[in-house]
């Protein structure tokens, strides 16, 4: 069942590595200007959703990604449990 990944602490569990599907793209417009939002789900079905300001024009809903990120928090988004990740790299498309 998808869930939060780690602890109630999850920012001191440390650097994660895994497979992502990339469900969704939103824009955003935040205090520190444009950028996206990224949600991917993981092998397991949980949410993990990533804020960037960086141009990936090729990073499209349906792209497979191999990523490394820190989860700093879990939060609750209508009824559904999110991972969000910071430090995220991709490693392998």
């Amino acid at each position: 069942m998808p869930g939060y990944i780690g602890s109630d602490h999850p920012y001191k569990d440390g650097e994660r590595t895994a497979p992502l599907l990339l469900l969704s793209r939103a824009q955003y417009f935040g205090r520190c200007g444009p950028g996206s939002c990224f949600k991917f789900q993981d092998d397991r079905g949980n949410l993990i959703i990533w804020f960037s300001q960086k141009d990936l024009e090729w990073l499209i809903p349906g792209v497979r990604i191999l990523a490394k990120f820190v989860v700093k928090s879990h939060r609750e988004f209508n009824g559904s449990p999110e991972n969000h990740v910071n430090k995220f790299q991709v490693l392998k498309e």
